[in-house]
């Protein structure tokens, strides 16, 4: 954090640390009308660099704190919005099963968006191998496939139904292990994407 940004973040911790570094310069300079003993002189340097250690620990504090807050709102966001992707696409599974079936996919579609836009914004707070993975698996063919033309054979359509299924709850449980990753305090990096694994329209 650059001086300009500690001073317009936390001006009252700024102010404070100015307002110490100031009264030493004068100090040392011997503007001070009555000069103190060595002793004394001694002990308002150690009070005058304890005031400006714990401005800057209570500035470091405060970026921590703020951090930690962006982590916990982003990881939060991703995990309503991959609840919310699974839950419409599986809505969307359920009603291309019947024969001759057709369903409205803008929901599926928004909110397949809305997941790509937290995965976006949780990987700007902390970014991830397996959050990569995961905007690249619900941007693909196999996202797409959910809701594309089913068979027309009974049986084939229920295979479809379960992998598509299959497959949206691995996406989900993949963006709940990102949004852990996003909300841990230390840099974390995840496996290979489970619905990867999962082939699903190809």
């Amino acid at each position: 954090m650059s001086f300009e940004d500690w001073r317009r973040t936390y001006p009252r911790d700024f102010d404070r640390a100015c307002d110490a570094l100031i009264a030493a310069n004068r100090l040392e300079s011997g503007t001070s009308l009555a000069k103190p003993p060595t002793g004394t002189n001694a002990n308002l340097w150690t009070i005058l660099i304890s005031a400006v250690v714990g401005a800057f620990l209570t500035m470091l504090g405060g970026e921590w704190k703020s951090r930690r807050d962006r982590q916990v709102q982003a990881a939060q966001a991703l995990r309503s919005a991959a609840a919310a992707y699974a839950r419409e696409g599986k809505a969307m599974v359920r009603a291309l099963a019947a024969p001759m079936a057709e369903a409205d996919d803008s929901l599926y579609y928004a909110a397949r968006d809305e997941l790509a836009s937290k995965l976006h914004e949780a990987a700007a707070v902390r970014g991830s191998v397996l959050g990569t993975t995961l905007l690249e698996e619900i941007l693909s063919i196999k996202a797409t496939a959910v809701v594309a033309r089913w068979p027309d054979d009974a049986a084939a359509r229920r295979a479809r139904q379960q992998e598509a299924a299959q497959w949206l709850t691995a996406v989900e449980i993949d963006a709940m292990r990102v949004a852990a990753a996003v909300q841990r305090p230390w840099p974390w990096y995840g496996p290979q994407s489970t619905a990867r694994a999962m082939q699903l329209g190809a």
